[in-house]
């Protein structure tokens, strides 16, 4: 006696065996990983790239934007400069971060973060001897970053809140 299919048990013709979907799925991990490797861009895709100086791109076809010299309010004396870098795709970074050059008693607290995203805040990564800047905001090409500076005093006293706009 020959038993035939009801439709229900038929196999699904466009159905790739387990097989092949493993197959699939290691390729796609091995490609990742190597674009990971051959472009350390692509692993930036999230909101961090890391240290601008320890990834070499604060010397990778940078440019400054949104220059602002901030004054303390209160004695009128300037704290130093603020901007926004962004290390192009071209070579090799498509990165952003805030730079600040502050001056003898003050201290800065820059932070960087997508335009009109909320919880992709970067803040200093680095802050000795006049220079202070944010950890990289990634993959920059077609997004906005948008920075500003806490200042305070030497003595922790609350200076103002520079807002550098978006780039």
């Amino acid at each position: 006696m020959t038993h035939s299919r009801t439709a229900l048990q038929q196999p699904i013709p466009w159905a790739p065996p387990k097989r092949r979907l493993r197959w699939l799925r290691g390729g796609l991990l091995a490609t990742a990983a190597i674009l990971a490797l051959v472009f350390p861009t692509a692993a930036y895709a999230g909101t961090g790239a890391g240290d601008p100086s320890a990834t070499g791109c604060d010397s990778r076809a940078t440019s400054q934007h949104n220059n602002l010299t901030m004054v303390d309010p209160v004695n009128k004396a300037v704290a130093g400069t603020a901007y926004i870098v962004y290390s192009s795709w071209n070579g090799g970074c498509d990165t952003e971060w805030v730079t600040v050059h502050y001056n003898s008693g003050y201290r800065p607290s820059p932070s960087i973060w997508l335009q009109n995203q909320s919880g992709t805040d970067l803040y200093a990564a680095y802050t000795s001897g006049g220079l202070s800047y944010t950890y990289q905001l990634g993959s920059m090409r077609y997004r906005t970053g948008c920075g500003g500076v806490q200042l305070y005093r030497s003595d922790g006293s609350y200076v103002d809140w520079f807002y550098l706009g978006c780039y």
